[in-house]
């Protein structure tokens, strides 16, 4: 009230016609009409101001623009999900990152969830064009760990699939495909594991030669660790090591082999019937 001229402005509140211009004569706008607990804002600037620091509510924006940070990072944090149809892009900058966890607590994960019989995916593009697919597929969840197979597939430069060069069956022991050469470099072909300690079972890991050089008499009676068309070597030493006939293991003419010094012996894993067949043998 302290700009009011007497006389004029009290005489001109006074004749107002009606609320909206009494509130003109008093220079207040719309706003003074609202009720604190349901205020409407259609227009202006809020500045310098917190929203929301004590308590949470929906809030819709068209564009945030956040300045001033201190960890280069877009300070996320929320306790329940973000949701939407749209797309959440960052598109500013050549080393944007979409970072999930910290190194100051317990890693978090990076979820791609959805119904049943939907795939989940990732995709790599250039310039906005398709070029890696890497997904857990569509295929239906029937019970026994089927379904929902890992697919990574390649598109062309136009963006048209190529082929799905890896493809893995969830299952257990469920088939690994790769669908294209493969080029080893400076690879090593044979792992060798060394055997001298007593045991009944061999666990070859991913070795493809066991080196025998028991100190006393030991029978072999269980591979362990094996894939469709594994092969394994056995190289004896001395004639400590026998290696047993079974129902798993299956040896030409039905007969234990008892090593001898320089003796070579290699198998093949079938896994239809879980049985390493004999291959060869090389007596020396």
């Amino acid at each position: 009230m302290a700009n009011l001229t007497v006389s004029a402005d009290i005489d001109a509140f006074m004749a107002a016609a009606n609320d909206a211009a009494a509130r003109t004569e008093l220079g207040l706008g719309t706003i003074a009409t609202q009720a604190a607990a349901a205020v409407a804002l259609t227009g202006g600037t809020i500045e310098n101001t917190t929203i929301g620091a004590v308590t949470e509510t929906t809030g819709r924006f068209t564009t945030a623009t956040l300045t001033g940070l201190t960890t280069s990072h877009v300070p996320y944090s929320v306790s329940g999900l973000l949701t939407g149809t749209a797309d959440f892009r960052f598109t500013s900058g050549a080393t944007s990152s979409l970072v999930v966890g910290s190194s100051a607590i317990a890693p978090g994960n990076f979820v791609v969830d959805g119904a049943a019989a939907t795939s989940r995916s990732m995709l790599f593009k250039t310039a906005g064009v398709d070029r890696w697919l890497m997904r857990a597929d569509n295929a239906t969840e029937s019970g026994s760990d089927s379904g929902t197979q890992f697919k990574l597939s390649a598109f062309t430069d136009a963006g048209v699939l190529i082929d799905s060069p890896l493809e893995i069956v969830r299952s257990a022991n469920g088939a690994f495909t790769i669908r294209r050469p493969i080029t080893m470099v400076n690879a090593i072909r044979y792992a060798i594991i060394a055997q001298s300690s007593l045991s009944a079972t061999i666990n070859m890991g991913l070795s493809d030669i066991a080196r025998f050089a028991h100190g006393s008499a030991q029978t072999v009676t269980t591979i362990s660790i094996a894939g469709t068309g594994q092969r394994v070597t056995f190289i004896f030493t001395n004639g400590n090591t026998t290696i047993q006939n079974n129902a798993t293991i299956k040896l030409a003419g039905g007969a234990d082999f008892v090593g001898s010094a320089d003796d070579v012996l290699s198998l093949v894993y079938e896994s239809t019937s879980a049985v390493w067949r004999e291959v060869s043998r090389s007596l020396n």
